[in-house]
């Protein structure tokens, strides 16, 4: 009878103690928000929080495992592995917030990247177009006329006039297929040069939308995080 009294009484003794540790500890988790990550300022840096972000979550999974190991030898069992899932909950918590903006802000920069290379594009190809514009129409090779017998001065004066008159024709010709060519080539590049940079604002007009709904993503994401904290807390 004394032996049973004994081991109801350290039995009655070890639950009040965990129970107080458990609260005392829900307690603490509840009333501490998740923390937020703190902004990246590279890519380099943005990685380098990928990475570390990663170790932590490897770490809460192996102290996680260790804690089960412990939990199993204990007389409640149960309540022990709920007081450290509820650790690793926050721990994971804050490490995905760490993820969150790390991922995020490496989306971005590689939107910006990509959006400044167009640009940088779009300026080399104006520049050309400018410089062929400007280049001087490409001269005419003279007609070689092949000396003939002149019996008569007269004669000679009227077919050097005529000869002076059809040079003079095919150059006019010449000239205007070039000019034609020349402002039908001209109109296509400013064409495609419009279309360039309606391109452009319609893919930046895309990446204004994905960041945004990136960000509302984050929030609600933030907000559901929040809402399990504080249901946890209520439960408690």
């Amino acid at each position: 009878m004394a032996v049973q009294l004994a081991q109801f009484t350290a039995r009655a003794a070890a639950l009040a103690a965990f129970a107080c540790l458990s609260a005392c500890s829900g307690t603490l988790l509840a009333n501490k928000p998740v923390a937020l990550a703190p902004p990246s300022q590279s890519v380099a840096a943005a990685d380098q929080a990928l990475a570390s972000a990663a170790e932590q979550r490897a770490a809460l999974e192996q102290q996680y495992y260790e804690t089960e190991l412990v939990c199993a030898k204990k007389f409640l069992v149960n309540a022990c592995l709920d007081h450290a899932k509820e650790i690793r909950r926050a721990g994971l918590a804050q490490v995905r917030a760490i993820e969150v903006e790390a991922g995020h802000y490496k989306r971005l920069a590689a939107v910006e990247q990509r959006d400044r290379e167009l640009a940088q594009a779009e300026l080399d190809e104006q520049a050309k177009q400018a410089a062929r514009a400007a280049e001087p129409p490409k001269p005419v090779a003279p007609l070689v006329d092949t000396p003939k017998p002149k019996p008569h001065a007269a004669q000679d004066r009227v077919a050097d006039h005529a000869a002076k008159l059809q040079r003079a024709a095919v150059q006019e010709q010449g000239g205007a297929a070039r000019r034609a060519a020349n402002a039908l080539a001209f109109a296509q590049r400013v064409k495609d040069s419009e279309q360039r940079q309606r391109d452009v604002a319609d893919k930046k007009a895309a990446k204004a939308a994905k960041a945004a709904k990136a960000i509302e993503d984050e929030k609600a994401d933030k907000a559901r995080q929040e809402n399990e904290l504080k249901e946890r807390a209520a439960t408690h």
